[in-house]
């Protein structure tokens, strides 16, 4: 019995402490204003926006197999800083296709994910692969940036669709 009325005691006092501060922050919440897509679109572009620079896209061919092509790709991110990747999709063309754009993890690099990209290409997806800030061939001597921004590989991503036609 004595545990029991412990229990229900230790209970009490939580529920005693924990309520108001739960409705507490539940009013807090509801006093927020509410932000829309657009306002959220407008914040998050001025975070990673940069000075523009040209993105001057180079492709070259990259060859064939399985009724795919690949074509290596690069365009400048931003001054200085070139992003390398790689395009693949079904040989026959069939007008505009959805593209996906694919960005490896941590360690690894473009080619990482060349079977991925077939793999989208084969179901009628143009497939990007791009080298993240500091991997791939962007640890040569002198394509490293020269700071590592949070915000980098969504710059990165946001100027990668644009030689896409989007």
């Amino acid at each position: 019995m004595g545990l029991r009325l412990r229990i229900l005691s230790l209970l009490a006092v939580s529920a005693g402490v924990l309520m108001p501060a739960l409705c507490s922050y539940g009013q807090s919440k509801s006093e927020q204003p509410t932000v829309d897509g657009t306002t959220t679109r407008s914040r998050f572009l001025q975070v990673i926006d940069r000075p523009r620079v040209p993105l001057d896209p180079q492709l070259r061919p990259a060859g064939g197999s399985r009724g795919l092509t690949a074509t290596y790709l690069t365009f400048t991110a931003e001054a200085g800083e070139k992003v390398p990747g790689i395009i693949i999709k079904p040989e026959k063309p069939a007008g505009r296709r959805p593209a996906v754009i694919a960005l490896h993890g941590t360690g690894d690099s473009k080619e990482g994910l060349i079977d991925l990209a077939s793999e989208l290409a084969d179901r009628g997806f143009v497939a990007v692969v791009i080298d993240g800030r500091y991997h791939g061939d962007r640890t040569k001597a002198g394509t490293k940036t020269r700071s590592c921004a949070p915000t980098g590989p969504a710059r990165d991503i946001r100027f990668c669709t644009t030689p896409l036609g989007t």
